[in-house]
């Protein structure tokens, strides 16, 4: 549990206006979900408790480059693995060779073995 103020400044907020306060979270190497809770000081020293206002998830970079980098290299593993398993399988044929007669364009009585280069 931590404490960051968040209106240093002591600026006041007039009635129905809304008004946007930022403050940088501390950082450790917790990982994990958190909540902040908002406890307000206002008017003649009346205050306010306003748990669970937001929650958020804090993970470390070094945690996030260690997950992406294990996740690229899962990756890169799967692809050879299945690149080595579609290589063993390349059909080979031991049988006699087929003669092929390949001519650009046709004659007027094209024979089936011919293949047309013209289109």
């Amino acid at each position: 549990m931590s404490a960051v103020p968040v209106n240093e400044a002591g600026e006041t907020i007039s009635p129905n206006s809304e008004k946007t306060f930022t403050a940088i979270i501390p950082f450790s190497d917790d990982v994990g979900r958190f909540k902040a809770n908002v406890n307000l000081l206002y008017g003649e020293n009346q205050t306010a408790n306003l748990y669970d206002t937001t929650s958020f998830f804090m993970l470390p970079l070094h945690y996030l480059l260690l997950l992406i980098g294990f996740f690229t290299l899962l990756i890169i593993v799967l692809l050879i693995l299945m690149r080595s398993k579609r290589n063993q399988y390349v059909a080979t044929e031991d049988g006699d060779d087929v003669s092929m007669y390949v001519r650009d364009g046709h004659a007027a009585n094209p024979q089936d073995h011919d293949i047309d280069l013209s289109k």
